[in-house]
């Protein structure tokens, strides 16, 4: 005997409009008709079954695999035969406004699957599918593999009707242009003129009526003794119905009738058509992304809630917004950071935190550290189920407990895409260990944005931790946006106090590049936030920084090159009362600045030179090239032009705009001595000698001195390699 076929059929119908009476008296007619038939209930309400079992409810499978290791489970726990020989699942859904009902529809499935349903021979399987809202869970049976017929049932009802034709969408979404759609089951509520709303809505989307089930307190007598109408009243109308139904699902099953492609119709055409309303629909005023800034607000010790910003969607993303966040929250030197996601997540932090490894000695092991304050809820199936939060708060306290006094939680994709509420698990813990603080930093993955976002939102949240009742200290500075994955970042961080030393200011805290939790509470203390940088992560941050704990906002980033450090230090001198001290410290600068570039200028001086950045902050390199008698030819960068010209040097001119097409052109036409980029694509295919712009500079005067004494070199050494020569590249 061949494998029987088994026809899999969808019943999909609006929550409470009687999908699963119809599923189960059909179900039951099959099975006097000798068809082995399978009915899984698909609705978290888990009673799709129960008037073929008697009444009885069946364990769900959900709860099965929740309580039961996947070892020690068995088919037979889950599968119960009911009338007729029928066989019933009941998929059943997470604890209410917790988890993913829909992913648990994957889940049940897959379970199925595991434990060999797929070795039964059934002649029908009938799917009883919750269809308000076809999300991506409740979709699954839509799906060719599942479901060979759809089937829809509806009332009159408007918003039923609605339902039935968003069912009509998800097939369509899933079918392309095939046929599966088999009609339209219509359930009466006994209201006025709905059979008329049914047949016209079938009729406008090419599907026929079944059947038409009057509303019968039938269903009721049959419900109170635990069958179904079949069953319980077999010479009945009603069951009758179901009869005809069968043998129309029959023919349908067998070829014999035709299946339909699913023709949703706009809502204004269903608003026409069954309400007889005619309007005109505006556009919504949508607002460009950029033009939106997210505005933080702060709400306690440790629970920071945020507006949610809009994010360009034709942005390219490099690496999520958790990653980006993960790399902030591990520099906080006494704080752990929970990850609430999948174990990958937590590996994905790991790799860019582990880039500080490249730093060298002698304070490696501290560099190694961040590595070991960073655990994971190893989020998996049963967590996006049935939800992840009393995982997380065990997790938390759990690393808490290590020693810890805060804990940052990031949240990853999935746990932000089932929408978790992450902030009361924040409280709790609070509430059970009063002297610890928790963060919570909502990065979602890439939900909220890419890497940079992530950054300034962790930078952000941080804040909560921030006590406004910290009195100020004069002289006192914080710093601010420092990058943490770059080999000079504490070389950098050294420069700059010794230069504020010499002006006797101190640095309070250091936000958040190795800070400790009480540097953060702190954080008020300190008179001015000084920017390491001008990106937008770092201005977004002391922008709020500034309104949250009053500290007052320094317009100018950490100098590079000797005019960027006179100034620098002329507007701190000012600021701080510190302009003699200012004023000696610009001299000594000058002098052994002079004297490196007077040393280094005749191996330089008139060697022509392109300028090609992605960074508009390049004023330092400009002057660094005039400052050592070199001929600009031309400077380019890749901007709409905001915030290309600093205060130091505001007299150099760039071209905006600018490509590999286009340097490579002027390479061929001007002929440069040296090409001054930063990392383009494909550019050491371009035949010249050219040099790197670090992606961090070093602080200071520093940063000129050591790029002069690389492209003095680089001018000791032709162009191109020898062996490169005969291989059409300009030597």
């Amino acid at each position: 005997m061949g494998h029987v076929h088994n026809t899999k059929i969808a019943i999909y119908g609006k929550g409470g409009i009687g999908k699963s009476t119809v599923s189960a008296n059909l179900s039951a007619t099959l099975a006097n008709d000798d068809k082995k038939v399978l009915q899984i209930g698909c609705d978290p309400k888990h009673d799709s079954t129960r008037m073929l079992l008697g009444g009885a409810s069946v364990p769900t499978v959900l709860d099965y695999i929740k309580e039961i290791p996947a070892s020690s489970r068995k088919l037979d726990d889950i599968l119960r035969c009911g009338y007729g020989g029928t066989r019933c699942v009941e998929a059943g859904g997470p604890q209410p406004g917790v988890g993913c009902a829909g992913r648990g529809i994957l889940s049940t499935f897959e379970t199925l699957a595991e434990l060999g349903i797929d070795d039964i021979e059934f002649n029908i399987t009938i799917y009883d599918v919750l269809g308000d809202v076809v999300c991506g869970g409740f979709a699954v049976p839509l799906r060719k593999e599942y479901a060979d017929i759809v089937l829809i049932v509806t009332s009159g009802e408007y918003m039923s009707l609605y339902a039935a034709n968003n069912i009509l969408r998800g097939v369509a979404s899933y079918d392309g242009a095939s046929s599966r759609v088999g009609g339209i089951i219509f359930n009466g509520r006994g209201l006025v003129d709905e059979g008329r709303m049914v047949r016209t809505f079938a009729h406008e989307v090419g599907l026929p009526v079944l059947t038409s089930i009057p509303r019968s307190n039938v269903f009721a007598q049959a419900e109170a003794k635990g069958c179904t109408v079949v069953e319980g009243y077999p010479d009945s109308a009603e069951a009758a119905l179901f009869k005809e139904l069968a043998i129309r699902v029959e023919s349908l099953a067998s070829g014999l009738s035709p299946l339909y492609h699913a023709r949703p119709l706009t809502d204004e055409t269903m608003e026409r058509v069954l309400l007889g309303r005619c309007h005109e629909t505006s556009a919504l005023p949508y607002a460009h992304p950029s033009s939106a800034q997210p505005v933080p607000a702060t709400t306690g010790m440790g629970t920071t809630k945020r507006k949610r910003s809009r994010i360009d969607a034709d942005r390219i993303i490099h690496g999520c917004a958790f990653a980006g966040a993960a790399a902030i929250t591990t520099q906080v030197r006494n704080a752990v950071t929970v990850v609430h996601g999948p174990l990958s997540c937590a590996n994905v932090a790991l790799y860019y935190i582990s880039c500080n490894l490249t730093r060298d000695p002698p304070d490696r092991l501290e560099r190694v550290r961040p590595l070991q304050r960073i655990v994971s809820t190893a989020m998996d199936e049963r967590s996006m189920v049935f939800g992840g939060t009393s995982d997380l708060e065990y997790v938390t306290k759990k690393a808490l407990e290590k020693g810890y006094e805060a804990a940052f939680i990031i949240t990853t994709c999935p746990s932000g895409l089932m929408g978790e509420d992450i902030y009361p698990v924040a409280k709790r813990v609070e509430s059970s260990m009063p002297a610890k603080k928790v963060v919570v930093v909502p990065a979602g993955g890439n939900i909220h944005g890419n890497f940079s976002s992530g950054i300034t939102l962790a930078l952000v949240s941080a804040a909560s931790l921030i006590d406004p009742s910290v009195p100020k200290e004069q002289g006192t500075v914080n710093i601010v946006g420092e990058k943490n994955m770059v080999a000079n970042r504490d070389r950098n961080y050294k420069a700059i106090v010794e230069m504020l030393s010499k002006l006797d200011i101190k640095v309070n805290c250091r936000y958040i590049s190795g800070a400790s939790v009480q540097d953060i509470v702190g954080f008020q203390k300190g008179e001015v936030c000084l920017p390491a940088n001008h990106d937008l992560a770092t201005r977004e941050t002391i922008s709020f920084l500034s309104s949250r704990a009053q500290v007052e906002d320094f317009p100018l980033p950490f100098p590079r090159g000797f005019q960027e450090t006179s100034v620098w230090l002329t507007a701190l001198g000012e600021r701080f009362g510190k302009e003699r001290e200012a004023t000696s410290l610009i001299s000594a600068c000058r002098g052994k600045y002079e004297r490196e570039i007077s040393a280094l200028s005749p191996g330089l001086k008139e060697k022509k030179v392109l300028l090609a950045s992605a960074d508009p902050q390049i004023n330092w390199i400009a002057d660094l090239i005039r400052d050592l008698g070199m001929v600009m030819l031309k400077a380019g960068i890749v901007s709409t032009g905001k915030d290309i010209l600093s205060a130091s040097s505001p007299h150099h001119s760039y071209q905006l705009n600018y490509s590999l097409e286009l340097l490579e052109e002027d390479i061929k036409m001007l002929h440069p001595d040296l090409v001054i980029v930063q990392p383009y694509p494909g550019v050491e295919s371009l035949g010249t000698r050219f040099a790197l712009i670090p992606y961090n500079p070093d602080v200071g005067i520093d940063a000129g001195i050591s790029m002069a004494n690389e492209w003095s070199v680089l001018m000791r050494v032709p162009a191109v390699e020898g062996w490169r020569k005969g291989a059409g590249v300009r030597p």
